[in-house]
């Protein structure tokens, strides 16, 4: 499996003018024939093949639009747009892109017919990350720690809709709103009959709420809720891919340890803090040490976390979780 990846971020709240390219100012991770040029905010890919793109930006302004539209642009003519109607939020897209040529560049660039700021109240403005794969193996994307991952939160949904009907949850997403999405579990649904990865459907008194699941950053099953000690975990092919999405989640599980007392954040807008009470490959589960009232955290929606150095395996403390915006 090839394992060309680049994740790049911006933390400057800038004001882009039509047509501009968003300037990721930090390189978080490179690896294979790509590289990025934080002057020109070009992304290179060196070598043809195919290459997932995913990205969001946090904005506060749009001039002379009641909308926001970013559009992945490159020099053989691809224009993937994302779009949102709300200015002051969270645009994001995805793409695949296939490079048919070496040396072809790919940016991010503001589309609409004015200019956009970006937010100035968070610590993170945009993210974007790229990774080749080959559609010609056995291993392709569907073989990534990135896919599982998802894989895994899936599996981890059908259980709670099942174990936890009546329960009120509250979904933690990648949004900028001010509270998670409540509801009641209703339903996983997926395109695909051999995956369950997809929308998970919860039911707000009567309303219908769909989320992608790879915008969920966390799921607290609601007050009052127990862990159950039946729930299970997928177990990761050995040997687990190579790949930096490998390595965040491996780094994550080694870093930490059942009982740990950690404050955290993820997303865009979301902390917390909480005990480990479950720490499987690709998902930690935070509660006191009765199992009580479980928050479901992916790994790799972790923005930052710090470790009570006082932590010891019988702590127990209570769990905290807000959405807020700074």
């Amino acid at each position: 499996m090839n394992n060309t990846s680049l994740q790049i971020k911006c933390s400057i709240p800038a004001t882009l003018t039509t047509n501009s390219n968003l300037i990721f100012d930090n390189i978080r991770y490179s690896h294979g024939n790509i590289t990025y040029s934080n002057i020109t905010g070009e992304i290179t890919f060196n070598e043809t093949g195919n290459y997932l793109i995913n990205w969001w930006v946090a904005t506060q302004l749009a001039l002379n639009s009641n909308s926001v539209t970013f559009a992945l642009s490159s020099s053989q003519g691809d224009i993937v747009k994302g779009c949102s109607p709300i200015k002051t939020g969270e645009v994001f897209g995805t793409a695949i892109i296939n490079i048919i040529t070496p040396n072809t560049t790919l940016s991010l660039k503001n589309i609409n017919p004015g200019s956009i700021t970006l937010s100035r109240s968070t610590p993170i403005q945009a993210s974007l990350v790229a990774v080749q794969y080959d559609t010609n193996t056995s291993e392709g994307l569907s073989n990534t720690s990135l896919c599982f991952s998802y894989l895994q939160l899936a599996h981890i949904i059908k259980q709670l809709i099942e174990k936890y009907p009546n329960y009120t949850m509250s979904i933690f997403t990648t949004s900028l709103a001010s509270s998670p999405l409540t509801g009641k579990p209703y339903q996983l649904y997926s395109s695909n009959p051999n995956s369950d990865v997809g929308i998970f459907i919860i039911n707000n008194n009567g309303g219908l709420i769909s989320i992608p699941i790879n915008h969920i950053i966390a799921i607290y099953v609601g007050d009052g809720s127990v862990y159950d000690t039946s729930i299970t975990y997928l177990i990761p092919d050995i040997p687990i891919p190579k790949g930096c999405d490998t390595d965040m989640i491996t780094s994550i599980k080694n870093y930490l340890s059942v009982g740990y007392h950690i404050s955290f954040s993820l997303g865009v807008n979301t902390s917390g803090e909480g005990d480990v009470y479950k720490n499987e490959y690709a998902m930690l589960v935070l509660a006191d040490s009765g199992g009580n009232t479980p928050l479901f955290i992916p790994p790799l929606e972790i923005v930052a976390l710090s470790i009570d150095s006082t932590s010891t395996p019988a702590l127990g403390s209570n769990l905290s979780i807000s959405s807020r915006l700074p």
